[in-house]
């Protein structure tokens, strides 16, 4: 009885020849399951359950036969009556295989405990008998994991690091493994074959994902019994390790007329940009924010203007404005990308406000000379030059000539 580990032996006192033995974890005799010498844990079939046993003999009289049964309790037999495994075999104990079968039942998820017995061939006197409770449950599951909330926290494009979590449990035989898994579409694996992560709810895999690919990820856990359920992410996430272009960009409104450094108007702000794009992930977001000093929003708070500048490709705050004069007023627009770490592009822009005319001068007809000629005998071209006109605020960015003709009532000869 070398090989038994035991948790307790009770020697009947009225009933001497008949010893019971629960054995432990350590055990090596009694076995859950089919296969031979391996005591299995858990199961997913409710209509067959076996066992099996090796190491109980009888040297002085040999065994006679061997009994089992199965209960929902240590000893019981309400799943499996007691049977003898052998009594249809042909051929003696030669073609007895030390395993227990019971076929066509129809088990309820839970602990099941096999019972071994064997009976030695003492003819006079009795039979001796020992019976061995396996104290290791055989637990039968037939329900798979849940398995949900399935959340892509972050992905690290430098370090290619994918950030995850989820929620799993098995009240029936308990967690196995979860593996994760990348593909283009919720049904493939084509970027990531199915890699273990753990059964933490949490975790991070590194794996390099490429730009511009729509990639759903997949976790699938397992109990111990061998059933999986697998869950995908809600939305595919999309990666992409470039920031947005633009073409051109600037103040005011007016898009053909690029740039403006100074304005006259003080209740409307505007800003433009053209050609905004992200062939990888797209625009998810462009925000504008304005003030008086470089990235301040004291003038504009900050604004989704994403609609408008994927629109018209401006974007103007007019009403409730009241600009100061001889003041400069910065613009910042930040232009996202749709990836699942965010790419911004960030662009500067200023104006500065002149609501002052500029400082009259003098014209004088003619060139070359500060005084008015007051006759020409060109016919064909009139000149004129001018000085002191000034703008020290803005400066004068053109000049404009008009020549009007006045014809006397008489001319004399």
């Amino acid at each position: 009885m070398s090989r038994f580990s035991l948790a307790s032996i009770e020697d009947l006192f009225f009933n001497p020849p008949h010893r019971v033995i629960v054995d432990d974890a350590q055990s090596s005799v009694v076995f859950n399951g089919l296969t031979p010498l391996l005591d299995a844990m858990f199961t997913s079939t409710s209509n067959y359950i076996a066992a099996n046993w090796d190491g109980l003999d009888d040297l002085q009289s040999g065994i006679f036969a061997y009994r089992w049964w199965v209960g929902s309790e240590l000893g019981n037999d309400d799943a499996v009556l007691p049977t003898d495994p052998h009594m249809h075999l042909i051929g003696g104990q030669r073609a007895w295989t030390n395993t227990g079968l019971a076929t066509g039942l129809d088990l309820a998820d839970g602990s099941y405990y096999i019972s071994v017995q064997a009976i030695s061939s003492v003819e006079y006197g009795g039979p001796l008998v020992t019976t061995i409770h396996h104290s290791t449950p055989y637990i039968l599951d037939t329900t798979p994991p849940q398995l949900n909330d399935v959340i892509i926290s972050d992905y690290d494009t430098l370090n290619n690091l994918l950030l995850f979590s989820y929620n799993a449990s098995d009240e029936g035989s308990g967690l196995r493994s979860v593996s994760l898994s990348l593909g283009r579409t919720e049904h493939d694996t084509e970027l990531l074959a199915w890699t273990g992560v753990g059964t933490a709810g949490n975790g991070i895999v590194t794996v390099v994902i490429p730009d511009g690919v729509d990639t759903w990820v997949k976790l699938r856990a397992t109990n111990n019994a061998g059933l999986s359920s697998v869950a995908v992410s809600e939305t595919a996430i999309l990666v992409d390790r470039s920031a947005p272009v633009v073409g051109s960009y600037g103040d005011g409104g007016n898009i053909d007329s690029g740039d403006v450094e100074f304005q006259s108007g003080t209740d409307e702000l505007c800003v433009h940009a053209t050609g905004v794009a992200d062939p990888e992930s797209g625009i998810s977001q462009i925000l504008w924010e304005a003030g008086t000093s470089p990235g301040g929003s004291d003038t504009v708070a900050t604004t989704d203007v994403t609609d408008a500048l994927l629109g018209s490709g401006a974007v103007c705050r007019s009403g409730g404005l009241s600009l100061l004069h001889n003041t400069t007023y910065y613009s910042t627009l930040y232009i996202t990308n749709g990836a699942i770490t965010n790419y911004t592009t960030t662009l500067f822009t200023n104006v500065r406000v002149d609501t002052t005319k500029p400082v009259g001068g003098t014209v004088h007809t003619g060139t070359g000379s500060r005084r008015d000629l007051p006759y020409s005998s060109d016919i064909t071209t009139v000149s004129a030059s001018w000085e002191g006109f000034r703008d020290y605020d803005s400066g004068i960015s053109l000049y404009t000539v008009s020549v009007s003709l006045r014809v006397p009532d008489s001319v004399g000869l």
